[in-house]
């Protein structure tokens, strides 16, 4: 089974250079080779909407793990053996461990696309909960309607869900989690063109708006190829 684990973080006030050193560097470097997890990318919040983001950075790591409750126990049972650097702020950092719920939707605009200018790719990430009591529409409409709509009015290149399975430090309040790829010149667009054809596409009431939060983040380092 394929897991995401988002590592959210700042860096500790005027240690931002040894912060980013140091992530891009050593630790994602060793966070692989330790963990044996499959890759690994660095982000930079760009954008946001709804609820905002307390967190200026992200990295993802792709991990295959049969028991998703396994994934945190094998990071921290491997943490000695990675550098600890005091310019990661532990005390505002989260990581939250999301497990694959469907297949990956593409944008059929994208299939002789084979390669983007360095720095355009963002990922947009959508967390959210279901309206109590209607959890099973909730995944229907998004499953079989909404990722494939977006994909199509917002000209995103792919989509792919996720359910939370475990967290720590800070824990995530919301249960669901949405990942679209987007390819774009300038990060600001994306959230825009997001809302300009919000018409094109079925709503529904079965998410839970108010709790809902929309990050856009921008690559800021290639990805990262774990071990075979």
């Amino acid at each position: 089974m394929k897991h995401l684990v988002l590592v959210f973080s700042n860096p500790v006030k005027g240690q931002e250079d040894e912060y980013d050193r140091w992530y891009e560097d050593v630790h994602l470097g060793e966070m692989l080779a330790t963990t044996g997890w499959q890759g690994a990318q660095r982000f930079a919040l760009a954008d946001e909407m709804w609820n905002t983001c307390p967190h200026g950075y992200l990295a993802v790591y792709e991990a295959e793990a049969d028991d998703p409750k396994s994934v945190l126990p094998h990071l921290n049972a491997t943490r000695a053996k990675r550098q600890q650097n005091a310019a990661f702020d532990k005390k505002t950092a989260a990581v939250w461990v999301f497990s694959e719920i469907g297949p990956e939707h593409k944008n059929p605009a994208f299939a002789n696309v084979k390669m983007e200018k360095p720095g355009t790719k963002r990922l947009v990430a959508v967390f959210s909960n279901p309206t109590e009591g209607q959890e099973a529409e909730y995944n229907r409409w998004y499953e079989d309607v909404h990722l494939n709509e977006v994909l199509a009015t917002a000209g995103w290149r792919t989509a792919r869900r996720f359910a939370l399975t475990d967290d720590m430090w800070n824990a995530c309040p919301l249960k669901y989690l949405a990942l679209y790829e987007a390819v774009t010149d300038d990060p600001k667009a994306v959230l825009a063109k997001l809302n300009a054809t919000r018409a094109k596409r079925q709503q529904s009431e079965a998410i839970d708006i108010k709790t809902a939060a929309v990050w856009v983040f921008s690559e800021i380092g290639h990805r990262r190829q774990g071990a075979a």
